[in-house]
């Protein structure tokens, strides 16, 4: 074995082969394959088939399992649970589309490659033994073998001419057979053909979104010609069909897996998995399944089942029939519209125009009259208890009554307001709640004694707002008091007041329009959260701490488009949505992302009522001046997901958070993954003793509105038990979590034991006030681009301990400095550097220490193929003027510096070895690798996020007010004409030109002077950046001829100088020795050091495509990860500085089966074993075998 050799721990990438065998589905994934039990989801083992080959199909027989890859083929064999394989690899001279096992003779293999040819392969001697050519020689995209037999075997060839080649082995000419015949009419390339031999019928699918069918007689296939039937249903490309006895299976590239009839009807549409593609299909008609696998996962859907739009649709009409049959006057004279609808348990409730209550009993299909009130005629509200044993009316003139369904009695009738009742809420069967004029909030007690009363238990007042009435409300226990949401979309905490007060009691805590505008529509509580929906398309996840505050944790989004969320219900699988989608009721469950159920009503904007249970569901609603009811049908068995999805789309980045056991002893590393589908992703990669290792996502973070480009992470300052996470993106979006690692857990409990609170957030936001505000700033050509995108995030955390410096690299060519309070959760930008010629797409920020100092160095990579040396110490060490020059070096600095750890490494490359974390306390590291100082780690759950105040957004206007302009010394009258768009835009300074105090804190906490006071006059901005610079450029290497992408860093031994390596877009590797000394010409420049290049070593041909990570393993080993799909292993000669034969030179190379790698994360276990995490489209985990590893001691390292 090669002594620096890797070994794969988890391939997570896209499923590319897919077979069903009695109780296993048989997995192609990467060079792997896998086993799962279909029943309960077990993964039962894997194997490593092909060294370098994606495994693309599985062919099952009694002889075995042949899989077949690229150019690869192997045989194997599946026994009780196991795998086992039974051959050498086999390396065809070109790719391997199909193959068939062969009934004569026995143990062949009939195999079709991409140039038009047929080889038979002799299974027991391991060796072709002869190859038959069609004439037309041409290259395929896909073929299909019909037959079992050599000498009879039809191909059906799919040539780059958009048809169908049919030839036949049996009929050669000169040793090459002639074509027989064409299927034509596709208008695009053909991607899979199959064929049915019962029903004689040829498929084929293609670029051009189409299923075709052709009839198909292996006795003459010379009549073959045009289709006889097109199936549309697609969004996008095809990439298989299966021809079933009965039905026809599809999926493609809208990631749908569509069943149709043969004569072209859509019988169900499957849509769980995310992201772009479904890539392979299986198919089991004896056990009814279909088996799929897309975005990493694989899911198992009954193929014979009730659809999700299967129901009864009824029209309850109130004609002169029913009239008559209940005693009601005249229809012609009265205005029987109804205006109300309500469900209850088997029937359901209708107020009519004229003031009737009628019931409806389903079952019997007859109406009822309960009672009539002239008190509901023109206006009421009416809301159903939680039993669905009573029903409360309001009416126009402040009536509240409450009636049994059962007989209509009338329990209670006040006169509550002087205006209309404006809404009303249950908050149990005994707790009423409702809403009146001038934003009146009245608790009602519901009592039954002799008789019933409805009692006053207190009174509450709602906000100021245009729309100020209750939507819904959640008891809190023990009566302490409710949470509600209302009209305007804010949500609220209310307190029971146990003293005697002499108004209405005002809300101790809100969070104001988090639904936006268009309302909320639920509030419920489990496992001791808070969840609100509304109808901004999203659900939202609270905590309540110190029983008086309301913490939101985080935000869910559905799915795009799904923006009317009504309902949730908590089940053990997960969370259900019940909402309307455009004119759609939907039923949605968002664990499996799969439609449960799907009404056409006309949309919300109704009076309705619905009731789902496992068992169907029911749905009544007015549209049309009608009453109408459907019912669906038992939807049956529901999918399973056999395993998880990661991500739907290219992960960008990754992370290495934290690790620690669990409570069998079962090491968990955390990672953080970050994808262009938006979705931020925490992981738990457990690596198991007894069997695979799994990556399992934790939680699923969403807020991004574009890609996520960069993650860091620092230790909290709040509680040790946690740790900051950091991430950025398009639209210049910045989000920081707090993640609460446990100090043991189990794999269940996992996903409750890792607390994620979203702390803070900054960016540009696509609504109508933002892009007026562009609007305005464009006409007045100060606007930014909308569109910029931070690539990459460093971090570093301050003397304060509490305050974090952000460094983020834009797409725009600037380099942005923010700092973060964790204690007050205030963001600012506090400076930027001036406008550079190309886009950054990679930060370092590294801590040199120089004769008698330490200089903190900023390394940035542009898309020009330059890298640049910052000093970004001297302007923040000079801002400090009660501190000398030689303690500004932070306590950060110092230890760095000690141990010769690099604070970071190049993008997303967190390389901080674990060999120097004991060491190490809070304050000295800002990446997730290392912890605070705790000898005895405790696990405490933090508060969270509540919106950003104004007085962190002024602050983080003093950043775009810069920013804007490009340019610290721009004029008054300027500064004047940006204030005076500001003003009109979403992002208002308060004042003419002023600050907060919280902003002059936020920059004073790091050392600059700021006068006090919370509003400042005109040089307030001037001010509060004074000193805050990013410092100079020390030094510019021209590295690359393109972009530089990675960046990585090293102090040698003995202060001998920096290693600095860097790959870039064109393929290339260079590793820089640099020097540093203190020029002291100047005493006033802050002896600013003086960075040469001693040596450079080079690898121009590193790898054969843009070089995406890099990372060093001590001073003699490095890293790197490219879009060819290698992992390298690099040797540095480093036994002498001096060394005019400094090499840089190729240790191992590492098959990578992830495609467009783009992330790279290094971490050391406990014992010391080192892992490679590698991010494309997947994740593929490896550990290094063979190098030296780092003894690691478990003191004060934050409960890994």
């Amino acid at each position: 074995m090669d002594p620096h050799s890797t070994r794969n721990d988890i391939t997570n990438s896209a499923i590319t082969a897919l077979l069903i065998l009695k109780d296993t589905i048989i997995v192609g994934e990467g060079t792997y394959l896998h086993l799962y039990d279909i029943s309960d989801g077990q993964h039962l083992c894997r194997h490593n088939i092909f060294r370098a080959s994606v495994i693309h199909g599985i062919k099952a027989s009694s002889h075995g399992l042949a899989i077949f890859g690229q150019k690869s083929l192997r045989l194997g064999h599946v026994g009780d649970g196991s795998f086992t394989v039974t051959s050498q690899v086999a390396e065809f001279p070109d790719w391997i589309w199909d193959l068939q096992w062969l009934s004569e003779p026995d143990e062949h293999l009939a195999v079709a490659l991409a140039h038009n040819t047929v080889t038979l392969w002799n299974c027991a001697a391991w060796q072709s033994v002869r190859t038959v050519s069609c004439e037309e020689n041409c290259i395929l995209y896909t073929a299909h073998i019909i037959g079992c037999s050599w000498e009879s075997l039809i191909i059906a060839a799919g040539v780059v001419f958009n048809e169908v080649v049919l030839w036949c082995l049996g009929n050669q000419n000169a040793g090459r057979c002639p074509v027989l015949g064409r299927c034509q009419g596709h208008e695009g390339v053909i991607f899979n053909i199959d064929y049915n031999h019962s029903k004689q019928m040829l498929c084929s699918v293609s670029d051009d979104r189409t299923i075709r069918l052709w009839r198909l007689s292996t006795d003459d296939i010379t009549s073959s010609g045009q289709p006889i039937r097109t199936l549309y249903g697609h969004s996008a490309r095809v990439w298989d069909a299966k021809l079933l006895t009965d039905v026809i299976v599809s999926i493609g590239e809208d990631a749908c897996c569509i069943i149709w009839t043969y004569t072209g009807q859509i019988l169900k549409k499957f849509t769980g998995h995310k992201g772009q593609n479904i890539w392979s299909l299986a198919v089991e008609e004896n056990r009814n399944i279909i088996a799929s696998g897309g975005d990493s996962s694989i899911r198992v859907w009954p193929l014979t089942s009730n659809t999700s739009n299967e129901h009864t649709t009824d029209y309850l009409d109130i004609d002169v029939a029913v009239a008559a049959s209940l005693g009601l006057p005249d229809i012609s004279a009265n205005d029987f519209t109804p205006r109300l609808v309500c469900l209850l348990e088997g029937s359901l409730l209708v107020v009519l125009q004229n003031g009737y209550l009628l019931e409806y009993v389903i079952s019997a299909k007859s109406w009822r009259l309960v009672l009539h009130n002239e008190d509901f005629q023109s206006y009421c509200v009416m809301r159903e208890s939680p039993d669905k044993k009573k029903v409360a009316v309001g009416t126009i003139k402040g009536n509240i009554w409450l009636y049994r369904v059962s007989d209509g009695s009338c329990l209670v009738h006040l006169s509550v307001y002087p205006g209309k009742v404006l809404s009303l809420c249950w908050g149990s069967d005994e707790d009423l709640f409702s809403s009146g004029p001038e934003g009146s909030l009245v608790w009602w007690k519901i009592k039954e004694n002799d008789s019933w009363e409805l009692l006053r238990l207190c009174e509450f007042l709602l906000p100021h707002s245009r729309h100020r009435w209750l939507t819904c409300v959640t008891l809190l226990p023990g009566d302490a008091g409710f949470v509600c949401g209302d009209k305007q979309g804010s949500v609220f905490l209310y307190k029971m007041n146990s003293e005697a007060s002499t108004g209405p009691c005002d809300p101790c805590d809100k969070c104001v329009v988090v639904h936006g505008k268009t309302g909320v529509s639920f509030v419920g509580q489990h496992e001791g959260f808070v969840y609100s929906a509304g109808r901004d398309g999203t659900y939202r996840k609270y905590a309540l701490t110190d029983g008086c505050r309301l913490v939101l944790l985080n935000t869910f989004k559905v799915f795009k488009g799904f923006d009317w969320l009504e309902r949730l219900f908590f089940t053990d699988s997960g969370i259900i949505v019940m909402g309307f989608h455009s004119a759609d009721f939907l039923v949605f469950n968002t664990s499996t992302n799969e439609t449960l159920l799907k009404m056409s009503c006309g949309g919300g904007h109704r009076s309705w009522g619905a009731c789902y249970t496992t068992k169907g569901a029911v749905l009544v609603f007015i549209k049309a001046k009608q009453v109408v009811l459907c019912a669906s049908k038992d939807p049956g068995p529901a999918q399973i997901v056999v395993k998880p999805p990661l991500h739907g789309r290219v992960i960008r980045c990754i992370l290495f958070l934290a690790q620690f056991n669990l409570i069998d002893g079962t090491e968990c590393a955390l990672l953080v993954t970050g994808s262009e589908d938006t979705a931020v992703n925490v992981n738990a990669f457990l690596d198991y003793s007894d069997r695979p290792p799994v990556l399992v996502p934790i939680h699923r973070l969403q807020g991004h509105i574009s890609a996520v480009c960069g993650l860091s992470s620092c230790p909290s300052s709040i509680d040790h038990q946690s740790v900051l996470l950091f991430t950025v993106g398009g639209r210049m979006a910045i989000h920081i979590w707090r993640v609460a690692i446990p100090c043991q857990s189990s794999r269940g409990t996992l996903a409750k034991d890792i607390r994620v609170d979203h702390l803070a957030f900054s960016g540009t936001v696509d609504n109508a006030a933002r892009r007026r505000h562009l609007k305005k700033l464009k006409a007045s050509n100060l606007a930014s681009d909308p569109e910029t995108r931070f690539m990459d995030i460093k971090l570093h955390r301050t003397d304060t301990n509490d305050t974090v410096l952000l460094y983020l690299a834009g797409s725009d060519g600037l380099i942005r400095l923010f700092s973060f309070c964790e204690t007050s959760r205030d963001l600012v930008e506090l400076c930027h550097s001036d406008i550079y010629s190309c886009c950054f797409l990679s930060l370092l920020l590294y801590h040199h220490p120089v004769p008698t100092n330490s200089s903190r160095l900023l390394f940035s990579g542009g898309t020009d193929g330059n890298i640049l040396v910052w000093d970004i110490s001297v302007g923040l060490s000079d801002s400090r003027s009660t501190k000398g020059n030689s303690q500004a070096i932070d306590c950060c600095s110092r230890r760095c510096s000690k141990h010769n750890t690099p604070l970071a490494s190049g993008r997303s490359m967190e390389v901080i070895t674990q060999s120097s974390l004991p060491e190490l306390n809070e304050e000295s590291c800002c990446e997730g690798s290392c912890s605070p100082n705790s000898a005895t780690p405790c696990n405490v759950m933090n508060e969270c996020n509540t919106p950003m105040d104004r007085a962190s957004q002024d602050a983080r206007n003093i950043g775009e007010f810069l920013e804007g302009t490009h340019n610290r010394e721009m004029s008054l009258s300027d500064r004047d004409a940006l204030t005076s768009e500001r003003a009109e835009s979403s992002f208002p300074m308060s004042g003419n030109l002023s600050i907060s105090s919280e902003a002059a804190t936020a920059a004073s906490s790091l050392g600059y002077d700021i006068p006090a006071g919370g509003s400042q006059e005109r040089d307030a901005v001037t001010m509060a950046t004074e000193g805050l610079e990013m410092g100079d450029v020390l030094l510019t290497l021209r590295a690359h001829q393109s972009g530089v992408n990675a960046l990585a860093a090293k102090q040698l031994d003995s202060g001998r100088g920096i290693l600095l390596g860097s790959g870039g877009d064109d393929g290339a590797i260079h590793v820089h020795l640099l020097g540093a000394k203190i020029d002291k010409t100047g005493i006033e420049r802050g002896n600013k050091p003086i960075i040469t290049v001693l040596k450079r070593i080079s690898q121009v041909s590193a790898h054969a495509a843009q070089v995406t990570g890099l990372s060093f393993l001590g001073s003699d080993w490095l890293i790197s990860t490219s879009v060819d799909q290698r992992l390298n292993t690099w040797s540095i000669n480093s036994s002498s500085v001096d060394s005019e034969n400094k090499e840089l030179s190729l240790s191992s190379c590492a098959f990578v089966a992830v495609p467009d790698i783009s992330g790279l994360a290094v971490w050391t276990n406990r014992a010391g074993v080192q892992y490679v995490a590698i991010s494309g489209h997947g994740v593929e985990i490896v550990h290094l075998q063979g190098m030296e590893r780092p003894k690691y001691n478990t003191d004060n390292v934050l409960p890994l």
